[in-house]
Protein backbone atom coordinates (compact mmCIF):
# COMPACT_ATOMS: atom_id res chain seq x y z
CA UNK A 1 0.00 0.00 0.00
CA UNK A 2 1.50 3.39 -1.21
CA UNK A 3 2.21 5.73 2.06
CA UNK A 4 -0.07 8.89 1.48
CA UNK A 5 0.70 12.37 2.73
CA UNK A 6 -0.73 15.79 3.46
CA UNK A 7 0.85 18.65 2.72
CA UNK A 8 1.29 22.57 4.01
CA UNK A 9 2.60 25.55 2.68
CA UNK A 10 3.83 28.20 5.18
CA UNK A 11 4.58 31.53 3.97
CA UNK A 12 6.80 34.45 5.15
CA UNK A 13 6.86 38.07 3.96
CA UNK A 14 10.09 40.37 4.53
CA UNK A 15 9.76 42.72 6.99
CA UNK A 16 11.07 46.58 7.62
CA UNK A 17 13.98 45.00 9.09
CA UNK A 18 14.54 41.98 7.06
CA UNK A 19 13.10 38.18 7.42
CA UNK A 20 12.21 37.00 11.51
CA UNK A 21 14.21 34.00 11.05
CA UNK A 22 13.72 33.38 14.79
CA UNK A 23 10.34 33.32 14.14
CA UNK A 24 10.56 30.75 11.13
CA UNK A 25 13.14 28.60 13.12
CA UNK A 26 10.53 28.43 15.63
CA UNK A 27 7.50 27.26 13.86
CA UNK A 28 9.64 24.65 11.91
CA UNK A 29 10.13 23.24 15.78
CA UNK A 30 7.13 23.30 16.71
CA UNK A 31 5.61 21.51 13.41
CA UNK A 32 8.17 19.07 13.31
CA UNK A 33 7.02 17.94 16.71
CA UNK A 34 3.85 17.41 14.86
CA UNK A 35 5.61 14.99 12.79
CA UNK A 36 5.78 17.77 9.81
CA UNK A 37 8.93 17.53 7.62
CA UNK A 38 10.59 20.18 5.37
CA UNK A 39 10.39 18.88 1.35
CA UNK A 40 10.89 22.44 -0.31
CA UNK A 41 11.65 25.69 -0.12
CA UNK A 42 10.67 28.65 -2.14
CA UNK A 43 12.27 31.97 -2.69
CA UNK A 44 11.04 34.16 -5.32
CA UNK A 45 13.50 37.16 -6.30
CA UNK A 46 12.05 40.36 -8.12
CA UNK A 47 14.09 42.14 -10.27
CA UNK A 48 17.50 42.20 -9.07
CA UNK A 49 17.37 39.10 -7.24
CA UNK A 50 15.35 40.79 -4.31
CA UNK A 51 13.52 38.64 -2.34
CA UNK A 52 10.37 39.88 -0.23
CA UNK A 53 9.23 36.46 0.49
CA UNK A 54 9.91 32.57 1.89
CA UNK A 55 7.78 29.86 1.40
CA UNK A 56 8.53 26.21 3.11
CA UNK A 57 6.53 22.98 1.96
CA UNK A 58 6.04 20.38 4.21
CA UNK A 59 4.54 17.19 4.18
CA UNK A 60 3.79 14.41 7.20
CA UNK A 61 2.24 10.75 6.91
CA UNK A 62 -1.39 10.76 7.32
CA UNK A 63 -2.19 8.17 9.80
Amino acid sequence: MATTFEHKLMKYDQKWKGFDYGAIERDLVDLGAEGWEVVSTIVPSMGSGHTTEIAVLLKRTLA
